[in-house]
């Protein structure tokens, strides 16, 4: 039990770490793979700890939201008054995108 919650506990820090690099597509598979874990330690929601990775788990998913929405208003601009649309290819910063989050 130690073990995985160590795992999990070190995938949740990676999942930051890729946000804050702005490596989404990375971060999103590392915060499936902890949730999934999560999720299989079913029994033990009244533990501190997992309650607490639980709720860190949450936070990531709407701070990465957050980024790759910011990141998608980046790229795309839409001007009505002038009937344009201006996609970018890149945003300064950014290493990549998700497209199936």
């Amino acid at each position: 039990m130690l073990g995985k919650l160590q795992l999990i506990g070190t995938a949740l820090v990676q999942v930051d770490v890729a946000i804050n690099r702005g490596e989404f597509d990375q971060a999103v598979e590392i915060l499936r793979g902890a949730e999934e874990a999560l999720e299989k330690l079913q029994g033990f929601e009244e533990i501190i700890v997992v309650g607490l990775m639980k709720e860190k788990a949450k936070i990531l998913r709407k701070e990465l939201l957050e980024k790759v929405e910011e990141a998608w208003g980046g790229l795309v601009r839409v001007e009505k008054e002038k009937g344009w649309v201006t996609i970018k290819k890149s945003v300064e910063g950014m290493v990549s995108l998700v497209t199936r989050f």
